[in-house]
């Protein structure tokens, strides 16, 4: 089946809000990718209810990454903010409304530090334990 020429459209309205220096915003509509043109892009949609993914990368380290569902009336276009984190380990902020830029760390990141730091200091325990019984 081919799309009808004459059949309603509508837009998603994309804007990056912060500073994306040195990094690059990837965009994708329902798993399809996006050009992204800062500040902003617009997607040509079938009305609808669609799955907006975006998130940030500085060479093969992606970060910032968010999605939400946005309905999309024929001849309307639905505006959605993403803001760019302050940092890589601060997630995306994607929304409605102008977004505030995060600049902490989520609870998922400080949880694995945190695991990871205990496990470093108790494997270090345990060869400085064998150590002591194989040399005495």
């Amino acid at each position: 089946m081919t799309p009808n020429a004459n059949a309603p459209q509508g837009w998603i309205r994309l804007t990056i809000t912060g500073s994306t220096t040195g990094a690059i915003v990837r965009a994708r509509v329902d798993g399809h990718g996006v050009d992204v043109v800062a500040p902003t892009t617009v997607v040509p949609v079938a009305p609808g209810r669609h799955r907006l993914e975006v998130e940030s990368s500085v060479g093969f380290t992606t970060y910032g990454e968010t999605r939400t569902d946005v309905d999309v009336a024929p001849g309307q276009a639905a505006d959605l903010f993403y803001a760019v984190p302050k940092s890589m380990v601060s997630k995306g902020e994607l929304g409605t409304t102008p977004q505030p830029r995060r600049a902490g760390l989520d609870m998922r990141q400080v949880a694995v530090s945190i695991g990871g730091g205990v496990g470093l200091i108790c494997l270090c325990g345990l060869i400085g334990g064998v150590w002591k019984l194989v040399f005495g």
